[in-house]
């Protein structure tokens, strides 16, 4: 027994290993794995070596925290995610979101006892790492923390040491947490949480305009407006994961979206993202919920159907994933909703296809592929007879909108 402990405890390492290595080439922010006798893996292989991350954590190494972040001097966040049941824990960063200078390096090699000889290699390393804010660098210790361990944290709840001047980097993070709670009154809230996109509409014209008195907490006022909506995104992104949206899926969704933040190149195109983004989350929240049903087996079908959008899904394949009986499945759903689970599929699938067909300029082969449609031809027929057109009408007809 004991044997097969220790096995499934090496699988599970491995696992992690291959997770965190393709973690750190999506998001790029170094991350090291330590265990009882050191650095285990650094997956940030040609970055600057010793990483100055873990000199800045040695406080919240002190703290029995699962995961916790600190804020250095020279406002480095760096952060501690420790490994359930384990001696093994990870060290994030460091991330800024601001240009360090000269003298900054030049403390940050002092303080790891390098030669100052290697300050432009630190700067070069440090400025190649993308730019976090402190919200988001709270989301990926999360994100990692639910990866590893199961545990859904709240990011603005993580525990925090700050060192020097990194308290007011925090504490305007936070006083700017509630600005952005301004853009999320409660019956926007309300709005995404019980997917009503069409009672959204005619707040938003107020919600913006109000906008006016957002503290700059960043260089320009472009930069801090890009920080207040991504954090607005990431509080609504909660009221959808209540309103029922997959917790997984909604974390894809959060990181397409702040991606486009990313390239906005004005105030005017961030206005109308956002917009775009809270609507969108109310549609999908009503999506789920069209199953209006109490049938515990409905339910879980209908989430079953909606985490995996983007695989090839039939009603076999469904029936294996909750173990049960697949003619048993298909006669519950129809007598329930009135619609085959096919139907159903369909259904859900050709408005994920008018999502994307709205708002990216994929071509429509690639999204016939995306969400498992056998064919492009296929996906056709069914969005045809679903929506009365072909998907390139449908996005004729929005462009000239």
């Amino acid at each position: 027994m004991l044997s097969i402990v220790i096995g499934v405890r090496r699988w599970k390492a491995v696992v992690d290993r291959e997770m965190l290595r393709r973690y750190y080439e999506i998001v790029r922010i170094p991350i090291q794995l330590h265990d009882e006798t050191g650095l285990a893996e650094d997956f940030d292989t040609h970055g600057f070596k010793p990483n100055p991350a873990n000199h800045i954590v040695q406080g919240l190494l002190k703290m029995n925290y699962p995961i916790s972040y600190t804020v250095s001097d020279e406002l480095l966040k760096c952060g501690v995610v420790r490994i359930k049941n384990s001696n093994r824990f990870l060290v994030v960063g460091p991330s800024t979101n601001l240009e360090l200078t000269r003298s900054q390096a030049q403390n940050i090699i002092a303080g790891i006892g390098q030669p100052q000889s290697r300050v432009n290699e630190l700067m070069r390393w440090l400025n190649s790492i993308p730019n976090y804010d402190i919200s988001r660098f709270r989301g990926n210790l999360c994100f990692l923390d639910y990866a590893l361990n199961g545990q859904n944290h709240d990011p603005v709840q993580v525990p925090y040491e700050t060192q020097g001047k990194g308290i007011s980097s925090i504490e305007m993070d936070m006083d700017y947490e509630q600005h952005a709670n301004r853009l999320l009154e409660d019956d926007i809230i309300s709005c995404i949480e019980y997917g009503r996109p069409e009672e959204l509409d005619r707040a938003f014209t107020k919600l913006l305009s109000d906008n006016k008195n957002v503290p700059l907490i960043a260089s320009t006022a472009l930069r801090t407006y890009k920080s207040l909506i991504v954090m607005a995104i990431g509080i609504a992104s909660r009221a959808a994961v209540r309103g029922g949206l997959d917790y997984d899926r909604m974390n894809m969704i959060v990181e397409h979206y702040l991606q486009k933040v990313e390239v906005c190149e004005s105030q005017a195109q961030l206005s109308y993202l956002f917009r775009q983004v809270y609507i969108d989350f109310a549609q999908r929240v009503a999506l789920v919920n069209t199953i209006t049903s109490d049938s515990l087996v409905v339910k879980r079908i209908s989430k079953e159907i909606h985490s995996r959008l983007y695989e090839k899904l039939t009603p076999t394949v469904i029936a294996d994933r909750l173990n049960m009986n697949c003619s048993y499945l298909c006669r519950h759903f129809k007598q329930e909703t009135g619609k085959t689970i096919t139907e159903y599929i369909n259904e859900v699938k050709v408005k994920e296809c008018m999502r994307l067909l709205d708002s990216t300029e994929l071509p429509i082969v690639q999204i016939s592929a995306l969400l498992g449609f056998s064919s492009q031809n296929y996906l056709h027929t069914v969005f045809r007879k679903i929506t009365g057109m072909t998907p390139n009408d449908f996005r004729k007809r929005k462009s000239k909108v």
